[in-house]
């Protein structure tokens, strides 16, 4: 099995040829996500088998070292290739440390139209931010502040609790003596 991870980049039909004439049955996808989901699937159901995953322009994919992070958990018998432009013709070859050093260290988290998370940091600007330009959804970054409020106001009938101030039972004898089933000391309240 070979998948064959393009992006918006058509496959080279070279590479798709080539792989067919190896007897690999080659299936494509857009994101790397799919190319996991693809890859872990493949290789659980046919152990035996070699599980290829082609990397198509690397560099224009999300999150590419995530992908073989992925893999050599999930699927330790997959392996990841690159097939990228390289002067007039095409370069075919295992994904090395070095590459996927590289893809980490470029920050390269999203597509091209994303706000990665160290752009928006250092903005400096507080308020929302757009996840990307064809999104609706925004992420607030205020600073420090927690992102968690509760909502409403404390409608308990006690107290509450105080720092360092020692804890009451949360169950009364009387109620642990009836989850316990001790007959005996739930007949006698107050013991």
């Amino acid at each position: 099995m070979a998948i064959i991870c393009r992006g918006n980049e058509a496959a080279p039909t070279q590479l798709k040829d080539a792989l067919a004439r190896r007897g690999f049955r080659v299936e494509e996808t857009q994101t790397t996500y799919m190319a996991i989901g693809l890859a872990v699937q493949h290789a659980r159901r046919d152990g035996s088998g070699k599980v290829v995953v082609v990397l198509v322009q690397p560099a224009t994919l999300a999150r590419p070292h995530e992908l073989v992070a992925a893999l050599s958990n999930s699927a330790p018998s997959a392996v990841c290739w690159i097939c990228r432009k390289a002067g007039s013709g095409m370069e075919l070859r295992a994904v090395s440390e070095a590459d996927v050093a590289a893809w980490r260290s470029s920050g390269k988290i999203a597509d091209a139209g994303a706000v990665t998370a160290v752009a928006a940091a250092s903005s400096g600007k507080p308020g929302p931010v757009k996840a990307n330009e064809n999104s609706e959804a925004t992420y607030d970054k205020r600073g420090n502040t927690p992102s968690l409020r509760l909502a409403g106001d404390w409608q308990g009938d006690s107290e509450v609790p105080q720092s360092g101030a020692p804890e009451s039972p949360v169950l009364t004898d009387e109620e642990l003596a009836m989850l316990l089933g001790d007959e005996s000391s739930a007949a006698e309240p107050g013991t």
